[in-house]
């Protein structure tokens, strides 16, 4: 029985191809949990017009991405933190903190993009990581300053 493979399967191959197995592999497993579908000419045609549509929006994804990611290139943002001997923080600025600076300016993005080794626990400027897909990664500057 031919079957088009709807996820990646050790040893028999990976999402999108079509496999040749035995009619019981197919039936008792990989149909029954949704790991592949009946390749007939309709499903191929339907896989092939599914897998084109998820390029598409992979591709407008990544261009926003791109979009933002040259934003914040250019952006300095700056946070504000009580602060004690030695110019040291009262606390720290997580990368939480980050994200709510950047919701300040209108922008949205999830605190796990933004990545940050460790708390800032210091005065002064940061060039920060932020992975905003697959393969975009930006550097935003932080200042961070007394309040």
């Amino acid at each position: 029985m031919k079957v088009i493979l709807m996820t990646n399967i050790d040893g028999l191959g990976k999402k999108g191809e079509i496999k040749e197995v035995s009619v019981g592999y197919a039936r008792n497993f990989l149909l029954k949990e949704n790991k592949a579908l009946v390749a007939t000419s309709s499903s191929i045609a339907s896989y092939e017009n599914k897998k084109r549509a998820e390029e598409k929006s992979l591709k407008k994804q990544k261009k926003e991405a791109e979009n933002l990611a040259e934003k914040l290139s250019k952006m300095t943002i700056t946070i504000s933190a009580k602060t004690g001997e030695g110019n040291r923080l009262f606390g720290s600025i997580t990368s939480q903190d980050i994200v709510d600076a950047l919701k300040n300016n209108k922008i949205e993005i999830d605190k796990k993009m933004v990545i940050l080794e460790e708390p800032i626990k210091v005065l002064g400027m940061y060039s920060i990581d932020v992975k905003l897909f697959l393969d975009v990664i930006s550097k935003i500057n932080v200042l961070v300053i007394r309040e």
